[in-house]
């Protein structure tokens, strides 16, 4: 119908969605390190060290599908990201099918 919808969603899930429907296009927002996104979560100060260690767990766990995925953005600067996410939307609304 030519309208875009974007998921936020975890690993399993996309690759449930990629299943289903191959034809999804898939980005994996990728953090610039650990150590950064170490960082940031402790600089919001909303999870204990316990909670923040479990989800770096996580990530480093799913940064090893990201090379499943369609694209991978490195969200090093917000801007940036946004941007590059918002140029493969306008491209595969180009990609000739």
């Amino acid at each position: 119908q030519g309208k875009d919808i974007i998921l936020s969603i975890d690993v399993q899930g996309a690759m449930k969605l990629k299943a289903k429907l191959p034809s999804a296009v898939s980005i994996f927002l990728m953090p610039p390190s650990m150590e950064e996104l170490k960082r940031r979560l402790e600089k919001r100060k909303t999870e204990s060290k316990v909670q923040i260690q479990r989800r770096l767990n996580l990530a480093k766990k799913e940064t090893g599908y990201a090379r499943g995925y369609d694209f991978i953005v490195v969200n090093d600067e917000f801007e940036k990201a946004v941007k590059a996410v918002r140029t493969i939307i306008e491209a595969e609304r180009l990609r000739v099918k």
